[in-house]
Protein backbone atom coordinates (compact mmCIF):
# COMPACT_ATOMS: atom_id res chain seq x y z
CA UNK A 1 0.00 0.00 0.00
CA UNK A 2 1.66 3.52 -0.92
CA UNK A 3 1.82 5.52 1.70
CA UNK A 4 1.34 9.56 2.09
CA UNK A 5 4.21 10.54 0.22
CA UNK A 6 4.32 8.13 -2.65
CA UNK A 7 0.56 8.78 -3.25
CA UNK A 8 1.84 12.51 -3.94
CA UNK A 9 4.66 11.87 -6.12
CA UNK A 10 2.25 9.87 -8.42
CA UNK A 11 -0.36 12.62 -8.29
CA UNK A 12 1.86 15.29 -8.82
CA UNK A 13 3.30 13.20 -12.07
CA UNK A 14 0.17 12.61 -13.40
CA UNK A 15 -0.67 15.72 -13.24
CA UNK A 16 2.13 16.77 -14.85
CA UNK A 17 1.64 14.33 -17.98
CA UNK A 18 -1.88 15.98 -18.22
CA UNK A 19 -0.04 19.63 -18.55
CA UNK A 20 2.31 18.29 -21.06
CA UNK A 21 -0.31 16.79 -22.90
CA UNK A 22 -2.42 19.15 -22.94
CA UNK A 23 -0.11 21.47 -24.03
CA UNK A 24 1.06 19.26 -27.00
CA UNK A 25 -2.77 19.05 -28.23
CA UNK A 26 -2.59 22.92 -27.95
CA UNK A 27 0.49 23.23 -29.88
CA UNK A 28 -0.80 21.19 -32.39
CA UNK A 29 -4.06 22.59 -32.97
CA UNK A 30 -2.17 26.13 -32.98
CA UNK A 31 0.18 25.06 -36.22
CA UNK A 32 -2.82 23.53 -38.27
CA UNK A 33 -4.94 26.91 -36.77
CA UNK A 34 -1.38 29.00 -38.39
CA UNK A 35 -1.54 26.65 -41.98
CA UNK A 36 -5.46 27.00 -42.49
CA UNK A 37 -4.85 31.11 -42.17
CA UNK A 38 -1.87 31.20 -44.34
CA UNK A 39 -3.94 29.27 -46.68
CA UNK A 40 -6.89 31.25 -46.53
CA UNK A 41 -4.75 34.44 -46.36
CA UNK A 42 -2.76 32.91 -49.41
CA UNK A 43 -5.55 32.15 -51.82
CA UNK A 44 -7.48 35.47 -50.87
CA UNK A 45 -4.21 37.48 -51.57
CA UNK A 46 -4.18 35.60 -55.24
CA UNK A 47 -7.97 36.12 -56.12
CA UNK A 48 -7.61 39.93 -55.65
CA UNK A 49 -4.65 40.06 -57.88
CA UNK A 50 -6.70 37.83 -60.38
CA UNK A 51 -9.68 39.89 -60.26
CA UNK A 52 -10.88 42.78 -62.50
CA UNK A 53 -11.84 46.23 -59.75
CA UNK A 54 -14.60 48.45 -61.19
CA UNK A 55 -15.43 51.62 -60.37
CA UNK A 56 -18.45 53.96 -61.08
CA UNK A 57 -18.34 57.22 -62.17
CA UNK A 58 -21.82 59.36 -61.56
CA UNK A 59 -23.31 61.65 -63.72
CA UNK A 60 -23.91 65.06 -62.69
CA UNK A 61 -25.90 67.98 -63.67
CA UNK A 62 -23.66 70.48 -61.88
CA UNK A 63 -20.38 69.89 -62.14
CA UNK A 64 -17.93 70.63 -59.29
CA UNK A 65 -15.21 73.73 -58.93
CA UNK A 66 -11.98 72.52 -59.53
CA UNK A 67 -10.31 74.04 -56.75
CA UNK A 68 -8.23 71.36 -54.92
CA UNK A 69 -10.71 71.20 -52.54
CA UNK A 70 -13.40 68.90 -53.16
CA UNK A 71 -15.68 70.47 -50.79
CA UNK A 72 -18.74 70.64 -53.53
CA UNK A 73 -21.57 68.44 -52.63
CA UNK A 74 -21.68 67.26 -55.70
CA UNK A 75 -18.45 64.78 -54.19
CA UNK A 76 -20.60 63.69 -51.21
CA UNK A 77 -21.74 59.72 -51.49
CA UNK A 78 -19.67 59.33 -54.71
CA UNK A 79 -17.79 55.68 -54.67
CA UNK A 80 -13.91 55.86 -54.06
CA UNK A 81 -11.49 53.56 -55.80
CA UNK A 82 -9.61 52.28 -52.87
CA UNK A 83 -7.02 49.53 -51.39
CA UNK A 84 -4.62 50.32 -54.13
CA UNK A 85 -2.13 47.89 -54.19
CA UNK A 86 2.28 48.42 -54.87
CA UNK A 87 3.54 48.04 -58.58
CA UNK A 88 6.88 48.94 -57.16
CA UNK A 89 8.92 48.25 -54.74
CA UNK A 90 7.13 44.98 -53.85
CA UNK A 91 4.50 44.09 -56.39
CA UNK A 92 0.94 43.09 -55.28
CA UNK A 93 1.87 43.81 -51.47
CA UNK A 94 -0.96 46.55 -50.02
CA UNK A 95 0.33 50.29 -50.50
CA UNK A 96 1.82 51.73 -47.12
CA UNK A 97 -0.99 54.96 -47.78
CA UNK A 98 -4.17 55.20 -48.15
CA UNK A 99 -5.84 56.11 -51.55
CA UNK A 100 -9.66 57.33 -52.46
CA UNK A 101 -10.66 57.80 -55.77
CA UNK A 102 -13.81 59.00 -57.20
CA UNK A 103 -15.00 59.95 -60.50
CA UNK A 104 -18.14 62.13 -62.05
CA UNK A 105 -18.93 62.88 -65.73
CA UNK A 106 -21.20 65.84 -67.71
CA UNK A 107 -21.91 66.32 -71.59
CA UNK A 108 -18.37 67.76 -71.36
CA UNK A 109 -16.07 66.70 -69.41
CA UNK A 110 -14.82 63.93 -67.09
CA UNK A 111 -13.80 64.70 -63.88
CA UNK A 112 -11.33 63.38 -60.98
CA UNK A 113 -11.68 64.06 -57.41
CA UNK A 114 -8.14 62.50 -55.12
CA UNK A 115 -8.21 62.31 -51.84
CA UNK A 116 -4.20 61.13 -51.16
CA UNK A 117 -3.98 60.27 -47.50
CA UNK A 118 -0.67 60.78 -45.74
CA UNK A 119 0.46 59.80 -42.80
CA UNK A 120 3.29 63.15 -42.73
CA UNK A 121 1.79 65.60 -44.79
CA UNK A 122 5.04 67.81 -44.00
CA UNK A 123 7.07 64.92 -45.76
CA UNK A 124 5.18 65.12 -49.36
CA UNK A 125 7.46 66.30 -51.74
CA UNK A 126 6.16 69.51 -54.27
CA UNK A 127 9.47 69.81 -56.43
CA UNK A 128 8.21 72.56 -58.83
CA UNK A 129 9.43 71.83 -62.94
CA UNK A 130 8.16 72.63 -66.05
CA UNK A 131 4.82 70.57 -67.45
CA UNK A 132 5.60 67.13 -68.51
CA UNK A 133 8.26 66.71 -65.95
CA UNK A 134 7.49 64.92 -62.59
CA UNK A 135 10.69 65.92 -61.05
CA UNK A 136 11.00 65.00 -57.31
CA UNK A 137 7.53 65.15 -57.07
CA UNK A 138 4.74 63.09 -55.46
CA UNK A 139 2.12 62.42 -57.84
CA UNK A 140 -1.33 60.99 -59.33
CA UNK A 141 -3.18 60.09 -62.04
CA UNK A 142 -4.98 57.88 -64.42
CA UNK A 143 -4.66 55.78 -67.70
CA UNK A 144 -7.81 56.30 -69.45
CA UNK A 145 -8.98 53.68 -72.19
CA UNK A 146 -12.14 54.85 -73.82
CA UNK A 147 -12.24 52.16 -76.35
CA UNK A 148 -11.70 49.26 -73.95
CA UNK A 149 -9.60 47.07 -75.88
CA UNK A 150 -6.10 47.39 -74.36
CA UNK A 151 -4.58 48.84 -77.22
CA UNK A 152 -4.23 52.84 -77.22
CA UNK A 153 -5.14 55.32 -74.49
CA UNK A 154 -4.24 58.26 -72.47
CA UNK A 155 -2.75 59.17 -69.56
CA UNK A 156 -3.36 62.13 -67.15
CA UNK A 157 -0.47 62.99 -64.44
CA UNK A 158 -0.65 65.58 -61.68
CA UNK A 159 2.04 66.40 -59.01
CA UNK A 160 1.34 67.29 -55.37
CA UNK A 161 2.31 70.99 -56.68
CA UNK A 162 0.13 71.10 -59.14
CA UNK A 163 2.48 70.39 -62.70
CA UNK A 164 0.55 68.53 -65.35
CA UNK A 165 1.84 66.02 -67.18
CA UNK A 166 0.02 64.10 -69.92
CA UNK A 167 0.68 60.96 -73.07
CA UNK A 168 -0.65 58.86 -74.92
CA UNK A 169 -0.31 55.23 -73.86
CA UNK A 170 -0.46 51.88 -75.79
CA UNK A 171 0.44 48.09 -74.51
CA UNK A 172 4.07 48.77 -73.73
CA UNK A 173 4.77 52.45 -74.20
CA UNK A 174 3.82 56.57 -72.96
CA UNK A 175 4.07 58.95 -75.51
CA UNK A 176 4.91 62.40 -74.12
CA UNK A 177 4.26 64.37 -77.26
CA UNK A 178 0.67 64.44 -76.56
CA UNK A 179 -0.68 67.67 -75.17
CA UNK A 180 -4.02 68.77 -74.06
CA UNK A 181 -5.77 71.00 -72.39
CA UNK A 182 -7.23 70.15 -69.43
CA UNK A 183 -7.90 71.39 -65.60
CA UNK A 184 -6.34 70.49 -62.54
CA UNK A 185 -5.91 71.56 -59.06
CA UNK A 186 -4.01 70.46 -56.16
CA UNK A 187 -3.79 71.33 -51.92
CA UNK A 188 -1.90 70.06 -49.18
CA UNK A 189 -4.00 69.63 -46.11
CA UNK A 190 -2.84 67.77 -42.88
CA UNK A 191 -5.03 64.71 -44.04
CA UNK A 192 -2.49 64.49 -47.30
CA UNK A 193 -3.07 65.72 -50.50
CA UNK A 194 -5.97 66.55 -52.90
CA UNK A 195 -6.05 66.10 -57.24
CA UNK A 196 -9.16 67.54 -58.92
CA UNK A 197 -8.94 67.29 -62.59
CA UNK A 198 -11.38 67.90 -65.38
CA UNK A 199 -10.92 66.31 -68.50
CA UNK A 200 -12.91 67.62 -71.42
CA UNK A 201 -14.14 65.38 -74.07
CA UNK A 202 -12.47 67.09 -76.73
CA UNK A 203 -9.27 66.24 -75.05
CA UNK A 204 -9.75 62.38 -75.93
CA UNK A 205 -11.07 60.01 -78.31
CA UNK A 206 -13.70 57.67 -78.06
CA UNK A 207 -16.62 55.74 -79.65
CA UNK A 208 -19.61 57.15 -80.93
CA UNK A 209 -21.81 54.87 -79.07
CA UNK A 210 -24.38 55.04 -77.04
CA UNK A 211 -22.73 52.23 -74.44
CA UNK A 212 -19.33 52.54 -73.38
CA UNK A 213 -16.77 50.87 -71.99
CA UNK A 214 -14.34 52.37 -71.04
CA UNK A 215 -11.31 51.05 -68.96
CA UNK A 216 -9.49 53.09 -66.62
CA UNK A 217 -6.38 52.15 -63.51
CA UNK A 218 -5.19 55.05 -61.55
CA UNK A 219 -1.20 55.59 -59.99
CA UNK A 220 -0.34 56.93 -57.37
CA UNK A 221 3.67 57.72 -56.11
CA UNK A 222 5.09 58.29 -53.20
CA UNK A 223 8.81 59.70 -53.94
CA UNK A 224 9.90 59.18 -50.93
CA UNK A 225 9.50 56.05 -50.13
CA UNK A 226 9.78 54.94 -53.95
CA UNK A 227 6.92 53.78 -53.71
CA UNK A 228 4.51 53.29 -57.08
CA UNK A 229 0.86 52.14 -56.29
CA UNK A 230 -2.24 51.33 -58.90
CA UNK A 231 -5.76 50.80 -57.84
CA UNK A 232 -6.33 47.89 -60.33
CA UNK A 233 -3.19 45.13 -59.79
CA UNK A 234 -0.99 45.76 -62.62
CA UNK A 235 1.54 42.13 -62.15
CA UNK A 236 4.85 42.90 -63.47
CA UNK A 237 5.20 39.45 -64.72
CA UNK A 238 2.57 40.05 -67.55
CA UNK A 239 3.25 42.13 -71.06
CA UNK A 240 1.09 45.57 -71.10
CA UNK A 241 0.53 48.26 -68.38
CA UNK A 242 -2.64 49.48 -70.43
CA UNK A 243 -4.71 45.64 -70.50
CA UNK A 244 -4.17 45.48 -67.08
CA UNK A 245 -7.16 48.05 -65.73
CA UNK A 246 -10.14 47.87 -64.52
CA UNK A 247 -13.34 48.59 -65.43
CA UNK A 248 -15.11 52.45 -65.58
CA UNK A 249 -18.79 51.83 -65.25
CA UNK A 250 -21.34 54.59 -65.86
Amino acid sequence: MLNSVEYNIIIVLLNTFKLTLALNILLIMSQKLLLFLVFVISNAYLLAQDSIKSISAIRVINPPEINGTLDDDVWKNVPAAKEFVQYWPDNGAPAWQKSEVKFLYDNSAFYIGAMLYDTSPDSILTGLSERDNINNADHMGIYLDPQGNGLNGYGFYVTASGIQIDVKVDQYDEDPSYDAVWVSETSITDSGWIAEIKIPYTAIRFPNTEIQNWKINIWRSITRYGQHTNWNFIDREKDGLLPQSGKLLG
